[in-house]
C-alpha cells in the first residue's frame, strides 16, 4: 500500500469510528442532563454548544464529496437529533431579543438546511437579521467578526466575505512570537484561518505572509506536542491544510503523534479530562463525563480527517523544510525536559511513545522539543528552564536561531524590568545581559 493510501485509509477509519462515538453520545444526552445543563453564558448551555459544534461538523463533512453511505447516514442522524434542539420557542425568542445570537443559530440552521432539515420561517428571520446588520450589534474580537462575515456570506450568498480591514488587527498579521503566545492566541489564529479560507475552500488572502504563518504554526505545533494538547494540535494541523502547502517535517510528526494516540485510546484525550474524576463515577455517568470532555477534541480530529481525505497528497509530498542543525544535542534537550518541574516526567509523556520508527531526523526532533519546551517554560514563567536552554550555546548560535534568540530577549526584558531573581541574573549576566545592554546603549546613542 502506498503512503498516500495508508494515510487516507487511516483518516477514513478515524472519521467513521468517531462519528459513531458522536452519534451515540448525542443519543444519550437526555439520560445525562446534569452533565450538560451548565450555563456558558446567559444565552447558552454546554448542551447548546455541543449542538452547534455537531452541526458545524456536519457542514464541513458535507463538502467531502466522496463520503460513504455510512458517513452520510451518521450526518443525517446528527441532524435528526439536533433539529429539535435548534428550532425551539426559546431560541426564536433569543433571535428577537438578542439578534447577535443569529451567528450561533445561523451555523446550525445552515447545516440543517443543506441536509434537508431546515425550518423556513426560522431561516427568514435569520436572513432578515443579517441583511439589517443587526447580527453585528455586539463588540467582537477580529476573528469573531470574521466568523460573522463568513456566515453572512454562506447564508445569503449575495456577496463574498471581505476580511482585508480585519487582517491587520488579527493574529494572522500582528507581530507575535510563539514563545509569548497564549492558548487563546493560538485559538484566535486557527479560527481566523478557518473563516478567511472558508475552511479550506478558498486560498488564503494575498496580503498574508504565508511563510511567516507556516513558521509560527510549526513552532506552535512543537508547543502543543510538549503540552500534549491534542485539541489545539488538531486545529493547528487544520491550519496547515488551510494554507494549502505541503506538510513540514513537524506537521508530519504532529499527525503521527495525534494518530498514534487516537489509535491507542480509540478517542482523543482533552486537557480538561481528569482521570480521577472519571474513575469515581458509575458506568453511565462515566460515559457522559468522557463524552463531555472529549467531544470537542474528537470533532477537531474528524474535521482534520475530512481535510486530509480531500487532499491526501499534502502528507505525501516531500517536505520542503531546509536541513536543520540542532540548537543543542537531543540528549541534553531531553535532560532539560526531564528536569522541568511543570512536566510530568518523560516516562509518562505521550510523545515519547511515538518516537520509535519515526522518519524524523535527530536534529529536527531536538529542535522541535527545544522550541516546545521553551514556550512551555515561558507560559509557566519557569525562568530556570529557559536559562538552562540557552546555557552552553555560543553567542552565534543564540543570535542566529529564532527560538534561542527569542529566549535571550525574553530573559533580558525580565532583567531590564527588575523581574529576574538574582540567581538567574547572575547566570546570564556574562552573556545575555552584557550583550543586550551594550546593543541597547548603542541604539540609544
Amino acid at each position: 500500500m502506498t503512503e498516500k493510501g495508508s494515510v487516507g485509509n487511516q483518516a477514513a477509519a478515524f472519521l467513521r469510528s468517531s462519528l459513531d462515538i458522536a452519534v451515540n453520545g448525542l443519543k444519550r444526552l437526555d439520560e445525562n442532563t446534569p452533565f450538560w445543563s451548565e450555563a456558558i453564558d446567559e444565552y447558552a448551555s454546554i448542551q447548546d454548544k455541543l449542538v452547534v459544534e455537531s452541526l458545524l461538523l456536519v457542514l464541513i463533512l458535507m463538502r467531502f464529496k466522496e463520503r460513504s453511505s455510512g458517513v452520510q447516514q451518521r450526518l443525517q442522524e446528527i441532524c435528526e437529533f439536533c433539529a429539535p434542539q435548534v428550532y425551539t420557542p426559546r431560541n426564536r425568542m433569543l433571535l428577537g431579543r438578542y439578534p447577535h445570537t443569529a451567528v450561533t443559530f445561523g451555523i446550525s440552521h445552515l447545516a440543517l438546511s443543506r441536509m434537508g432539515y431546515g425550518d423556513p420561517a426560522f431561516g427568514r428571520t435569520l436572513e432578515a437579521i443579517f441583511r439589517s446588520q443587526q447580527a453585528y450589534g455586539i463588540e467582537r474580537l477580529p476573528y469573531r467578526v470574521m466568523e460573522v462575515r463568513w456566515l453572512h456570506a454562506s447564508l445569503l450568498g449575495d456577496r463574498p466575505a471581505q476580511f482585508d480591514d480585519l487582517l491587520p488587527a488579527s493574529m494572522l498579521q500582528v507581530q507575535a512570537h510563539p514563545l509569548r503566545m497564549s492558548i487563546s492566541d493560538s485559538y484566535a489564529l486557527t479560527h481566523a484561518l478557518m473563516y478567511v479560507t472558508d475552511f479550506g475552500d478558498h486560498p488564503p488572502p494575498v496580503d498574508l505572509n504565508i511563510s511567516r504563518l507556516e513558521s509560527i504554526i510549526d513552532q506552535l505545533l512543537a508547543v502543543q506536542i510538549v503540552n500534549e494538547n491534542l485539541d489545539v494540535l488538531g486545529e493547528l494541523l487544520m491550519s496547515v491544510m488551510f494554507l494549502g502547502r505541503p506538510w513540514s517535517v513537524r506537521a508530519r510528526f504532529a499527525w503521527r503523534f495525534l494518530s498514534e494516540t487516537w489509535g491507542q485510546y480509540g478517542f482523543l484525550p482533552s486537557p480538561s479530562f481528569e482521570t480521577p474524576e472519571y474513575a469515581r463515577l458509575n458506568a453511565k455517568d462515566a460515559q457522559a463525563y468522557a463524552f463531555k470532555h472529549t467531544y470537542h477534541t474528537l470533532y477537531v480530529g474528524v474535521i482534520l480527517c475530512s481535510l486530509v481525505l480531500r487532499r491526501p497528497e499534502a502528507l505525501t509530498i516531500t517536505p520542503v523544510d531546509h536541513p536543520e542543525s540542532e540548537y543543542m544535542p537531543l540528549n541534553r534537550v531531553i535532560q532539560r525536559m526531564d528536569a522541568c518541574p511543570s512536566l510530568r516526567g518523560l516516562s509518562s509523556c505521550q510523545w515519547t511513545k511515538v518516537i520509535s520508527g519515526l522518519s524524523i531526523e535527530r536534529a529536527a526532533l531536538s529542535n522541535l522539543l527545544f522550541d516546545g519546551l521553551a514556550a512551555h517554560a515561558a507560559q509557566q514563567y519557569d525562568l530556570l528552564t529557559l536559562c538552562g536552554l540557552i546555557e552552553g550555546l555560543s553567542p552565534r548560535e543564540r543570535s542566529a536561531s529564532d527560538m534561542p534568540r527569542e529566549i535571550e530577549t525574553f530573559l533580558f526584558t525580565q532583567w531590564d524590568s527588575a523581574g529576574l531573581p538574582p540567581e538567574i541574573a547572575d547566570r546570564i549576566a556574562p552573556t545575555v545581559i552584557g550583550r543586550h545592554a551594550s546593543a541597547q546603549a548603542i541604539a540609544v546613542d
